[in-house]
């Protein structure tokens, strides 16, 4: 039988973009496709917005969106699990977080709910935090990710090279003989409710929706989302615009 590939971990750039680093290198340029640590904070801008689990989540913890938006457009800012959210259902990708300080299983985000993708990206949670705390943002250090050692690539696939067998590379990479098995049989979802909860939640999101749009359409005050790219150094805005009836 022949031995397990190891696994190597990749340490990438302490600019407080190292999320998007992160995101960029496993799920973006492993794959082909050429895009940067600014067209993925735009990406990731342009998925929140147009998400409607992440609106409803937004609402539930009573955060700003447009403040949301404008952080993760603003370089240099840290990024974290509703970033990761927005890139899982996108790439189709589990992201299982790991700490350096406890070196074991913090979490997994696995967006939407009851999703089970084969692909995986193993990240290097550099902060404090006990396996199964809720991360906080401002507690966020950095991000480093880990590789298969034969191709360099960041993405694993459940049929190449299956779960348990890479937390148990990872395990031997950072020394740890504490990295929880069972740990990595638990799925989170940035969705902290049951499926049932969640359809009622739409359904009352649609009515919401529903009554705001008339509410609008009497007081003459619709707004406008736009992106825009300054040619000239490449940093994106968001602006939220009103809409004068005609």
């Amino acid at each position: 039988m022949s031995s397990l590939p190891s696994v190597v971990l990749v340490k990438v750039p302490k600019d407080n973009d190292c999320l998007y680093h992160c995101i960029q290198r496993t799920c973006f340029e492993n794959t082909g496709e050429k895009e940067n640590v600014d067209s993925i904070r735009t990406l990731c801008a342009y998925l929140m917005d147009t998400s409607p689990e992440f609106k409803e989540f937004a609402e539930t913890v009573k955060r700003d969106t447009m403040e949301t938006l404008a952080t993760v457009l603003k370089p240099g800012t840290w990024g974290g699990p509703d970033e990761l959210a927005m890139f899982s259902k996108l790439k189709e990708v589990e992201f299982v977080l790991i700490s350096e300080e406890t070196k074991d299983i913090i979490t997994r985000i696995c967006f939407p709910e009851g999703a089970n993708y084969s692909n995986r990206v193993y990240l290097y949670w550099c902060g404090v935090a006990q396996p199964g705390e809720k991360i906080l943002q401002k507690r966020m250090v950095h991000y480093n990710y880990f590789a298969n050692a034969l191709d360099g690539k960041g993405l694993f696939t459940e049929s190449s090279f299956p779960d348990k067998d890479v937390l148990q590379q990872i395990a031997k990479c950072i020394g740890s003989e504490t990295l929880s098995l069972t740990a990595a049989l638990d799925k989170t979802s940035i969705s902290r409710k049951p499926p049932e909860e969640k359809e009622k939640s739409r359904r009352l999101e649609a009515v919401r929706e529903t009554e705001q749009e008339e509410q609008e359409k009497e007081q003459g005050k619709e707004e406008s989302r736009i992106l825009i790219r300054c040619p000239g150094c490449g940093t994106c805005t968001l602006f939220q615009l009103p809409i004068r009836p005609h």
